[in-house]
C-alpha cells in the first residue's frame, strides 16, 4: 500500500485492505484487485471466482521458490483482466494500465 501511496496518484482512503477471504465481499465494487502471490496462493480460486470479468487482477508474484506453478499461470492466462508482474517497478504500471482499461473515473 505504501508503494501506491508514495507515488501520490493513489489516496489511501480509495484502497481497501483484505486480510482473510471471509472480507471478500468488502470488495465487491472494487475496480482493481491486487494480491501478493505469496499472501494469496492458497486462495487464488476464491479471488477469481470473486473478480468481476470487468475488474482487474493484478498478481505480484517476485522470482523464487514459491513462484506460481505453471498449471495456476496457465489458469490466470486463460483469464480477462489479469496480469502478472515480478518486479515492483512494473506493478505501478501494471495497475495504471489496469485502472486504464476498466475505465477508471
Amino acid at each position: 500500500m505504501n508503494l501506491l501511496v508514495d507515488t501520490e496518484l493513489f489516496d489511501r482512503r480509495n484502497m481497501i485492505g483484505i486480510s482473510s477471504s471471509s472480507d471478500f465481499g468488502r470488495a465487491e465494487r472494487a475496480t482493481v484487485f491486487l494480491i501478493f502471490w505469496d499472501d494469496w496462493q492458497d486462495k487464488i480460486d476464491e479471488i477469481l471466482r470473486a473478480k468481476k470479468d470487468n475488474t482487474a487482477l493484478v498478481v505480484y508474484a517476485p522470482k523464487g521458490p514459491r513462484s506460481i506453478p505453471e498449471d495456476k499461470f496457465i489458469e490466470l492466462n486463460s483469464k480477462r483482466n489479469v496480469m502478472v508482474t515480478n518486479f515492483r517497478g512494473r506493478l505501478l504500471n501494471d495497475i495504471v494500465i489496469s485502472l486504464m482499461t476498466t475505465s477508471y473515473q
